[in-house]
């Protein structure tokens, strides 16, 4: 799963869920093996927790519609197979799965300030003592990560408010999205009424999508102002948010917070500024224009700190193309607009992980993004270039949409020498440039003279000297090629890698 919350979760759902996910990939059988082997789990707890996903399933498709059931086969000798729906049982069956893991419940109950003792969740929910402690101390350390802790005394979440907010819009989005409205405080029609009004006075042209995600955060800030939890209003938020005209605009947003009777106006400008941050709502050109002239007025940090990393990235780094500019400008505003609220944060707005193996994977682009990153924090000495791998790995994102990951990558050259027909060499050349592109910078040359040679597939004999020690390493096929021919080019192209250019013997 995408979000930290699913390590929260009990080992028994963990691996459910693990399970589900893998055998969900494709319609075919998977052996108990492979799944023991991704997992790194034994095999016969692998097929213990195959019945218990059986069990849940059938306990799933009892209140299911037909095309949202799910059907698993598990036959000993040929493995697990599941059916998929053509409806939505997939996403409703995680749900299911998560709504009964105690640890999510408690801290659903703790968001909601509905916790009032170990004692009394244990009775209410017919579980032991220490299984509700040990349940509280994964939460503890959970809101560890975020710069939170957990009163002993009233289980209530302490910390910046900012914070708190971020982190039910997490739980509430990952767990609750497309059932039922979960805040039973809050009127569902209401805040709806408010997002749409919204949508057509600033001209968002939200999706369906976008909508329920507005809602969402419109929903948790009345929820937190009706437990009197308010936001302390930042200063410079005044230049972020042109407060006067969109409440000529949207009128309604004032008189909305003006009916919880509080000290409103920071509520009103955190709200716009969730909204400010997200990407997809900058459909309309009208908006955009908008929210960017308004901060070039009044230079404001995130716009100065965004012009400024994204001057660096395209002179120094790697030109940006017209075409990109303005939405790699936008996204890179989004993310620093993001850092400036919330500290601490390795997920998304969404609560979802970016990339999480890019260190290893590409290492020369890491590098390079980790020093304009330390340059533009002396060219400004902005705070926000301190959540350093935070902005890297988002920085990486938006280099993908102008080259691949792997553009600074040593490259690696293969030369195919065979006697196929141009056309079909060609497009095996295409093929497997594809087949890499994500992991390798694979470039194919066409003479042996002229560049290094680190590879060569050929499907002729006795052309080369395998005894020569300067010679390339060598691989020889058939065509087409099997998938054993694949896994060895695997590890012919891991190894080239490894000791040329990560110096591994």
């Amino acid at each position: 799963m995408e979000t930290d919350l699913f390590m929260l979760l009990d080992a028994n759902s963990r691996n459910i869920l693990s399970i589900f996910s893998i055998i969900s990939e494709k319609n075919e059988w998977y052996s108990i093996h492979e799944i023991s082997e991704k997992l790194n789990v034994v095999e016969r707890t692998i097929q213990r927790y195959v019945i218990q996903l059986k069990d849940c399933i059938e306990q799933f498709n009892k209140e299911e519609k037909e095309e949202d059931r799910l059907y698993l086969s598990y036959e000993k000798y040929r493995g697990v197979y599941l059916e998929t729906p053509k409806g939505q049982g997939l996403n409703r069956f995680k749900q299911l799965v998560l709504e009964q893991d105690e640890t999510f419940m408690m801290l659903k109950q703790i968001f909601f300030e509905e916790f009032q003792s170990v004692t009394k969740y244990s009775m209410d929910h017919f579980i032991s003592e220490s299984k509700v402690r040990k349940g509280i101390k994964k939460i503890r350390q959970y809101l560890k990560r975020y710069h939170l802790s957990l009163s002993n005394i009233s289980f209530r979440i302490v910390g910046e408010e900012k914070q708190i907010r971020l982190l039910t819009y997490y739980l509430t989005w990952y767990g609750f999205k497309g059932n039922d409205w979960p805040f039973k405080q809050v009127s569902q029609s209401k805040v709806y009424e408010v997002v749409d009004g919204l949508n057509q006075s600033l001209e968002m042209h939200l999706t369906q999508t976008q909508r329920k995600q507005l809602a969402y955060m419109l929903a948790i800030n009345l929820f937190r102002l009706g437990k009197n939890h308010v936001i302390k209003f930042e200063s410079e938020w005044k230049d972020y948010v042109n407060i006067t005209q969109i409440l000529n605009q949207a009128p309604f947003l004032e008189i909305l917070f003006l009916k919880r009777q509080q000290a409103l106006t920071a509520e009103i400008y955190f709200y716009l500024l969730l909204i400010q941050l997200r990407m997809n709502i900058y459909q309309c050109d009208n908006l955009t224009r908008q929210v960017l002239d308004y901060h070039k007025k009044n230079n404001s940090d995130v716009f100065l700190v965004t012009h400024s990393l994204v001057s660096t990235f395209h002179q120094e780094l790697l030109p940006i193309p017209k075409n990109y500019y303005d939405s790699f400008f936008l996204t890179t505003f989004c993310t620093h607009l993001f850092c400036k609220l919330f500290h601490h944060v390795s997920l998304t707005i969404d609560g979802r992980y970016m990339l999480d193996d890019t260190q290893e994977k590409y290492t020369v682009l890491y590098s390079e993004l980790h020093r304009l990153v330390d340059k533009v924090y002396n060219q400004t000495n902005d705070s926000i270039f301190l959540q350093k791998r935070f902005l890297v790995q988002k920085y990486m994102l938006l280099f993908s949409m102008i080259k691949p990951l792997t553009y600074f990558e040593p490259t690696i050259c293969i030369l195919l020498e065979s006697d196929l027909p141009y056309l079909t060499k060609e497009l095996l050349e295409r093929d497997m440039t594809y087949r890499y592109s994500g992991q390798y910078h694979i470039e194919f040359i066409d003479t042996y003279d002229g560049k290094e040679v680190d590879i060569v597939l050929t499907n002729v004999s006795n052309i080369f000297n395998r005894n020569d020690s300067m010679s390339p390493m060598i691989q020889y096929f058939d065509f087409p090629l099997t998938i054993r021919d694949y896994e060895e080019l695997d590890r012919l192209i891991k190894r080239t890698y490894q000791c040329k250019y990560l110096k591994v013997d």
